[in-house]
């Protein structure tokens, strides 16, 4: 077509518009305002018609819209965002003529597709605000989890990008699929999805208002839902509103990233400077426990418990025992990077190379081989360590499911949220769920990364143990071998051989603190000194293999634990207050020195801040930066100086040694006599109201006529079987009924295969069933089918065992 020119060229009105489209196919219409100023034309007002426009109130979002420019181009056929209705000043506004080619898109057609872009938008902006925002701002506080999961860097904008896009992804994919469909399915699709969006938020807000709980905040959810769809259907302002709030899918991630402690993990990993150059060929073997405490490990001397922990007491006895050390902080995040760097952490810095480029990785990476098996600080240049990492794929799958498991913890009523998998008792990979088997097969020399902050739900705790045992091996090179071992910290699922036995929830704790019901505290330290048994023979197999490759004798052996734990009624178990200063502060610390085989005592205080000074004062090495601690075989000269302890409620406080020592050698008496030393087998199940009954064949004892009594088990609880090396039933649920008006019982007695394993004191509450947790000794059970029964015990002269009927 010849360009027109432009002094001649026609005024083109909606109607021509149309009547161009006709000639040439409907493809284009092209519509020219003449010069202004030769001649002067009322500016046309242009109505755009969306579907939800349509579809209901009959309200254009559009209206009014004036354009100014000299050049206006209209879609008639399939290319334009909108139909448009051009008017002049003053006269209605003209509908444009029917097309005449039958493949042209109606009128409908064209507004069904007219909105769709800025419905996809609509929804892609309410994604980030339920969904991204939440799971962020809670990331942004705590910072950790990112660390743990290594989000940093191109990861770090990979996750970003993922939350903003994959949760709207799923809506927007169904809505252009239906891009063809009527108008109302389109209507009523893009309606149900702000219903689910405007639920979600509701429940996320439902937090200010605790009365409102279970069932009723799921209505209330869905009630303020079908709200915010009616409004935006109904209401122009409210659709320009989502309009705005698009916006938030750029500042949604700019606050994130605007925060200080996420700032950091932008650039990555990277390794400070040069890395040092030792004068030194000895190994170095340093292995830090998870929320030990020393009250745990002692008898009534003083001494590592040799009865219940054989190992820790053999390693002892060569090693010298610094008896009065204390934790420098009371979480991992901090305690971790103080052994590692011999300074306090500041309390933003995060347990990472960025915060902490000093320390011992970066220190010893120039002349030794590093196998080092971080799983929630990774302080260790990955360069440098022999360990392999998790593959990228798995690493991603790990990250989307805790999310999720997080996002529901964000959005579930109170009541239901204590089903979901715990996110206070880990860092990660919460919904593991029930621990696998631990391979009795030796491990391979394909050492499989400590999957980052990966506790023991699917038992990688025991094989991140043999995968550290199978890294130790002569080389020409001297190695540093650091293992920080999440044990005995929670989970406590693993039985002292390593066997799992289910039960992740532990029963008496309420978030993080004790509930005044000494019965579940109980239980929940029985399951706690297991894993110390754990550790125990972790030890052992440990300390077997350095001599196997010929470096126990030669090199230098720290013990340590990052900090102590608390049972005590009411009380959080890791936080520090009165009561539970004693348990969290004290903790065990053992240095063995190359070539020493006669253990020695020390009870002057020390910190486990002073560790990394003490390794370089063995090796003779110069502190390469200014540190906070000192070696612990250089006593402080006043002994009774108050010592530096970080917590997270209150910074930095101070404590005194002295009354610190005086309150641990109280709890040790109250423990040993609860819970014996361990010289009798049956010593830590003897806490219930008839102690003296455990271990004894029920057919020792004298029975009585059946009990009104009934317990409910699971399926097949009753007569549990057993196979091989797999899952232990040790912890056993059930629901105890009484009769209306119940004789009064003394306890409820539980056998395994005919002897006694455990004695409960019962409430009377007649006539309704009750909760009853058991714990079970793991060495009563055979492989094959092994058989429970219950008693109701009524004490005369002797007792009697009335047998209760088991249902399950």
């Amino acid at each position: 077509m010849q360009a027109l020119d432009r002094a001649q060229q026609p005024v083109l009105g909606a109607g021509d518009a149309a009547q161009l489209g006709e000639v040439t196919g409907g493809v284009l219409a092209v519509a020219v305002a003449a010069d202004e100023e030769r001649r002067p034309l009322p500016r046309p007002r242009v109505d755009v018609v969306t579907p939800m426009d349509q579809g209901g109130d009959g309200v254009l979002f559009g209206v009014g819209h004036r354009l100014g420019l000299r050049r206006r181009i209209i879609a008639a056929g399939r290319i334009g965002p909108a139909v448009v209705l051009a008017s002049t000043a003053g006269n209605e506004p003209r509908s444009p003529p029917a097309m005449s080619r039958p493949d042209q898109p109606t009128e409908a057609a064209l507004a069904t597709r007219t909105g769709l872009g800025r419905r996809c938008l609509h929804l892609a902006a309410l994604a980030a605000l339920v969904v991204a925002q939440p799971l962020l701002d809670l990331l942004a506080r705590h910072p950790t989890f990112l660390v743990v999961h290594r989000m940093e860097g191109a990861a770090l904008a990979g996750l970003l990008a993922a939350l903003l896009l994959l949760p709207p992804l799923p809506p927007i994919l169904l809505e252009l699929m239906l891009g063809r469909a009527p108008q109302a399915v389109q209507q009523a699709v893009h309606l149900a999805w702000l219903v689910l969006g405007g639920a979600l938020l509701v429940l996320l807000l439902l937090p200010a208002a605790p009365w409102l709980d279970g069932a009723a905040a799921v209505a209330a959810g869905l009630a303020g839902g079908l709200a915010l769809a009616g409004a935006y259907r109904r209401f122009a302002p409210l659709r320009m509103a989502f309009d705005a709030l698009a916006i938030g899918l750029l500042l949604v991630p700019l606050l994130f990233l605007l925060q200080p402690r996420v700032r950091a993990l932008v650039g990555g990993d990277r390794p400070a400077g040069a890395l040092a150059r030792l004068d030194s060929d000895v190994p170095v073997v340093l292995v830090i426990l998870d929320e030990l405490s020393l009250v745990d490990l002692l008898d009534g001397d003083g001494r590592i418990n040799r009865h219940r922990y054989p190992h820790l007491a053999a390693f002892a006895a060569e090693a010298t025992f610094f008896r009065n050390a204390l934790a420098a902080a009371e979480n991992t995040q901090r305690a971790v990077p103080a052994i590692l760097t011999g300074r306090l952490p500041p309390t933003d810095a995060m347990p990472n190379l960025v915060d902490h480029p000093q320390n011992i990785f970066t220190l010893f990476g120039a002349d030794y081989r590093i196998v080092a098996g971080e799983p929630v600080t990774f302080l260790c240049p990955p360069a440098l360590n022999r360990l392999e990492r998790a593959s990228e794929p798995d690493r991603w799958r790990r990250v989307a499911a805790d999310l999720r498991v997080v996002y529901l913890h964000l959005i579930a009523p109170p009541s239901w949220a204590e089903a979901l998998p715990p996110i206070d008792a880990t860092w990660g990979d919460f919904a593991g769920g029930e621990p696998a088997a631990a391979s009795a097969a030796e491990p391979t020399t394909r050492a499989e990364f400590f999957r980052h902050a990966r506790t023991a739900t699917h038992g990688d705790r025991l094989a991140a143990l043999d995968d550290f045992l199978a890294a130790i091996a002569p080389h020409r090179q001297p190695g540093l071998y650091v293992f920080h071992a999440l044990l005995p910290h929670p989970p406590w699922v693993l039985t002292p051989d390593g066997r799992p036995y289910g039960g992740r929830r532990i029963r008496g704790l309420r978030g993080e603190a004790w509930l005044d019901n000494l019965q579940a505290i109980h239980q929940g330290y029985q399951r706690y000194v297991w894993q110390i048994q754990l550790v125990d023979a972790f030890v052992g197999r440990l300390m077997r293999r350095l001599e196997e490759v010929g470096l126990y004798g030669r090199a230098l052996i720290v013990l340590v634990a990052d900090h102590g734990v608390a049972f005590q009624p009411g009380r959080h178990r890791r936080r520090v207050a009165p009561e539970t200063l004693a348990e969290i502060l004290s903790v065990p610390l053992l240095i063995k020195a190359p070539g020493q085989r006669r253990g020695e005592i020390a009870d002057h205080p020390v910190s486990t801040v002073d560790v990394l000074p003490t390794v370089l004062d063995l090796l003779a090495i110069p502190p390469p930066w200014p540190l906070d601690g000192r070696s612990a075989f250089k006593p402080r000269e006043d002994p009774t100086a108050p010592f530096t302890f970080l917590t997270l409620s209150s910074g930095e406080m101070t404590v005194d040694p002295a009354a610190v020592a005086a309150r641990r050698r109280q709890l040790v008496s109250e423990r040993l006599a609860l819970f014996g030393d361990g010289s009798d087998p049956y010593d830590l199940y003897r806490i219930g109201p008839l102690p003296e009954l455990i271990g004894r064949r029920v057919e020792e004892l004298r029975i009585g006529a059946p009990s009104y009594w009934r317990l409910a088990l699971p399926e097949g609880a009753s007569r549990p079987r057993v196979d091989g090396d797999g899952p232990l039933p040790l912890l056993l649920e059930g629901h105890l009924r009484q009769p209306p008006r119940p004789e009064p019982a003394d306890a409820l007695a539980i056998a395994v295969n005919g002897v006694v394993a455990a004695t409960l004191s019962v409430p009377q509450i007649g006539g309704r069933w009750r909760l009853v947790t058991i714990l079970l000794p793991p060495d009563l059970w055979h492989p094959g089918t092994n058989v429970i029964t219950a008693y109701e015990v009524r004490l005369r002269r002797r007792a009697v065992l009335r047998p209760v009927t088991i249902f399950g």
